[in-house]
């Protein structure tokens, strides 16, 4: 059996339509704040996942500004990053013979300036429904940043 191309396109565009890529996308932008203030610090980005899976990702400014293009419209978690250069292992877990502590174990501290928490949208508790051209201005809260 001979299946014509006009009807094998139309197949695949079918299957395609109903696998996740009619999703509509819109742009995203806004400010992110920490502690009520704007996050004036380099290195940051903005993670968009949408119903489709699909995370969409965008740096932050050094005025804490992004713009996200691509994002799908509908319920989205967020999740916020700022990066450090690189984790620092500075300080000296205690020797405790009782609790079995070595002493040659140190800490690492969190290789992000905000809470690790934010990181991913699926911890970061960060919730938004993505309408077209929205403006979405993130508030992220947590111990000072050093």
């Amino acid at each position: 059996m001979r299946i014509s191309r006009t009807a094998g396109a139309f197949s695949v565009l079918l299957v395609l339509g109903f696998s996740g890529c009619g999703y509509p996308r819109t742009e995203v932008s806004g400010q992110v704040s920490y502690n009520g203030v704007p996050l004036a610090k380099e290195g940051g980005a903005i993670t968009f996942l949408g119903p489709d899976n699909v995370a969409v990702n965008a740096p932050i400014d050094s005025a804490g500004r992004y713009r996200a293009k691509g994002v799908c419209i509908g319920p989205n978690k967020v999740g916020v990053s700022y990066s450090v250069a690189a984790p620092k292992a500075t300080r000296r877990i205690p020797t405790d013979p009782e609790k079995g502590v070595a002493p040659d174990k140190t800490k690492v501290d969190s290789p992000f300036l905000t809470p690790e928490s934010y990181a991913l949208p699926e911890t970061s508790g960060l919730n938004v429904v993505v309408e077209k051209k929205m403006v979405y201005n993130p508030q992220l809260e947590g111990p000072p940043i050093k």
